[in-house]
């Protein structure tokens, strides 16, 4: 009986320790998909202004870190990163209420009047889409299911990039993220 009662003790600080665990790791946020056109690109220089999202790799420094890295290690990463895109461009994007946006990021393949995605994770991505996302007064919801996959594996992936550990693991997640966050035109 005594046993089993050490048992139990042991299988509740097991079971408390994994939950501090996964209370330790930021939990990745539901991505919240806009859609709207492209009205200009324009190249950067100079700083980003304050009025303006940030997306791509330098966006990634509003990635909350946990205990398994820290904000120096996070930043190397993003830097190294970002160095494979060095030009960055401002896109005005014209969403569907009218409204418009300005973002910041290394993609440079947009071509005014595209339509593209809107992401907002952790920080922002833009996505190149149907037409028809930009057409439609309503978008159905299966319309809407069908995007937001892609928009979760790009916040995965970028999480995944900023908690490797090996330089192989980095070396791996960002190939990921310009997978999953479409860095080239499709």
């Amino acid at each position: 009986m005594e046993n089993l009662s050490v048992a139990i003790k042991i299988a509740v600080l097991v079971f408390l320790a994994g939950l501090t665990a996964c209370a330790s790791q930021p939990k990745a946020p539901k991505v919240q998909l806009d859609y709207g056109t492209i009205e200009m690109k324009e190249l950067m220089t100079g700083n980003i202004k304050d009025s303006t999202l940030v997306g791509g790799y330098l966006g990634m420094m509003e990635i909350p870190v946990g205990p398994e890295v820290s904000e120096e290690d996070r930043n190397r990463k993003i830097m190294s990163a970002s160095a494979t895109h060095p030009d960055k461009y401002r896109y005005t994007v014209k969403k569907l209420d009218g409204t418009s946006v300005k973002i910041v990021t290394g993609k440079d393949f947009f071509a005014r009047k595209d339509c593209v995605a809107i992401e907002k994770g952790y920080s922002y991505n833009l996505r190149l889409v149907d037409d028809q996302f930009c057409q439609a007064t309503r978008l159905e919801a299966n319309m809407l299911k069908k995007q937001q996959k892609p928009a979760n594996d790009c916040v995965q992936a970028k999480r995944q990039m900023i908690i490797a550990q090996s330089d192989r693991e980095v070396i791996n997640a960002r190939q990921m993220v310009e997978v999953a966050c479409q860095f080239t035109r499709n």
